[in-house]
Order: C-alpha cells, then sequence, then structure tokens
C-alpha cells in the first residue's frame, strides 16, 4: 500500500473517531467528549489537589487548580458545589473574614461559579437547586442577625432573598430535580412571613 493511501486511511479513520467530540450538542466539554472516564478521573485528582492546597492554606493554588478541574469534567455538579460551598460557608464566614465587603465579594462569588456551572453542566438542576440553597441560607440570616445590613453577608432583605430562592428551587424543579417544587413552595411560604 502507498505510504500516501496509508496517510488518508489514517486520517479518515482519526476524523470518524474524533466525529462524535466535535459534532452535536452534548453539554459535555472537550476534554469529556475526547477522553471520556479518564477526564472524569484527572477532575477527581485535581478535586484532591484542592483540597489539599486549602487544608495547607494556599488558596491560590487550590483555586487555580479547581478551575483545571471544572474545565476537565464541567458535567459533574459536585465541584461546582464544593467550590462554590467554599467560597459562601467557609471565606465569608464572619470568623474568618471581618470586612462586609469582602465577605459579600464571597458570597457572590459562590453566586457566579453556581451560575456559570448551570451554564456548563449536565447536572443544571442540581446547581440551580443548590443555589437556592445557599439564598435560603443568605434569608435566614437576615432573619436571625442583628446586625444592620450593611454588615451582613448579603444586603438583601429576607424577603427579597427567600423570593430569590424560589425562584432557584422552581428552576431546578423545571430541569427535573425532585425536590425542588417543595422547596420553592417552602421558601415562599417564608417570603410571606418575611414580608409581615
Amino acid at each position: 500500500m502507498k505510504l500516501a493511501t496509508r496517510y488518508l486511511l489514517f486520517a479518515l479513520g482519526a476524523a470518524l473517531f474524533a466525529a462524535p467530540a466535535f459534532l452535536g450538542h452534548s453539554t459535555r466539554s472537550l476534554p469529556e467528549r475526547l477522553f471520556g472516564p479518564l477526564a472524569s478521573a484527572a477532575a477527581t485528582i485535581e478535586w484532591v489537589r484542592v483540597d489539599l492546597a486549602l487544608r495547607q492554606d494556599q488558596p491560590e493554588l487550590a483555586y487555580a487548580r479547581a478551575e483545571r478541574a471544572l474545565e476537565l469534567a464541567p458535567s459533574r455538579a459536585d465541584g461546582w458545589i464544593f467550590l462554590a460551598r467554599h467560597f459562601v460557608y467557609q471565606r465569608a464566614a464572619l470568623a474568618r473574614e471581618a470586612d462586609p465587603a469582602a465577605r459579600r465579594r464571597w458570597v457572590e462569588a459562590g453566586l457566579d461559579l453556581l451560575a456559570r456551572g448551570e451554564r456548563e453542566s449536565a447536572a443544571a438542576a442540581e446547581l440551580a437547586y443548590e443555589r437556592g440553597v445557599v439564598l435560603s441560607y443568605l434569608a435566614w440570616i437576615a432573619v436571625e442577625s442583628e446586625a444592620p445590613a450593611a454588615e451582613r453577608p448579603d444586603a438583601r432583605d429576607a424577603r427579597t432573598l427567600f423570593l430569590a430562592a424560589a425562584e432557584a428551587f422552581e428552576r431546578a424543579a423545571g430541569l427535573g430535580h425532585p425536590g425542588g417544587a417543595s422547596a420553592a413552595q417552602a421558601v415562599r411560604e417564608r417570603a410571606e412571613d418575611a414580608g409581615r
């Protein structure tokens, strides 16, 4: 067989092999489509390294590794949720961050990350639901806290936050999350109570 024919057959085979990765409207990332389970395994290793960097108080390194993990396997919800929770519940904690403006930036970073995950992940329902959980948490802080709005991690009033949580839970229900509808109803009731 001539060398040119071999190259042609090789190129054709490579194109047929790679075609599913480039065609269609898959919600999976290019690394996931090209490498399948290997991309997910590589992302899992990166998440372990993220946790290690956080434990060693190296947040910049941890966030760089987290970004790499999200690029490798964005379709999984667990990474998005892990990092968003870290921003909202740890970095924005009063015990860790005294400056209210900085706490708000961390909360916004967590909410922005969940929104990005909804756009990029195949698990959008789980991420919308998690957004509802975070907003409900912020609403409870607004209800329970005696601190002025300027000191809280989110300056919106409890009713506004509960309504935003309800919207997120309803979006999760529309995307197929089994607990979305009941959670939306519960926080809407809380919004009514908070509005009185």
